[in-house]
């Protein structure tokens, strides 16, 4: 679930994560919203990983000084905006309405269901 930068991967991640909180939140709840963010971010390498390391360092030095966390670590979908606006889709909407006109279906109608509600 390693995440290095590919934009065709983000959402895959980020979904991948909230699946995580989701099915384990034993494992967040003591930590709260910068437990998933630091848990997340441990998925992150190449140019994201680089993007992440002074974020994460001005985590450490705001919580060791009782200073107000970067706004990354203050909700989870923080971050996973942040990681939108950066290495996401810019042309999101528009590259997925392209991609539903020229959607066929090549195979079982379950794989057909499947690639259009993911379009969508």
């Amino acid at each position: 679930m390693e995440f290095s930068g590919d934009k065709s991967q983000l959402e895959h991640f980020i979904s991948a994560c909230e699946t995580k909180f989701l099915t384990q939140p034993s494992l967040f709840h003591e930590g709260g919203e910068p437990a998933k963010v630091l848990w997340a971010s441990s998925f992150l390498s190449g140019v994201p990983k680089s993007w992440w390391q002074p974020i994460q360092k001005a985590y450490y030095t705001a919580s060791e000084n009782h200073m107000p966390l970067p706004r990354e670590f203050q909700l989870f979908t923080n971050f996973a905006q942040s990681l939108r606006d950066l290495f996401g889709d810019p042309n999101l909407t528009k590259n997925s309405m392209t991609a539903l006109e020229s959607l066929a279906q090549t195979g079982t109608t379950a794989e057909y269901i499947v690639q259009f509600k993911a379009l969508r």
